[in-house]
């Protein structure tokens, strides 16, 4: 299994579009458990945390972003 740990949404994005099979994750709190008990591995593991506009939420008036 591979793991990528892109810094843009554009890495990601092209990381995932060349993947057969990715799970994407922000803290592995759900992926590694599910591939310890026996869960299919993905083809690659793409790591969230280091994309800074995924690790924020705010409310806007009209929007979250």
């Amino acid at each position: 299994m591979k793991y990528a740990s892109p810094s843009s949404v554009e890495e990601a994005t092209g990381v995932l579009a060349g993947a057969v099979s990715a799970q994407v994750f922000a803290g592995a709190t759900d992926v590694v458990p599910q591939i310890r008990a026996g869960r299919k591995q993905p083809e690659i593991l793409v790591d969230l945390k280091g994309i800074k506009e995924l690790m924020s939420v705010s409310n806007e008036a009209t929007h979250y972003c």
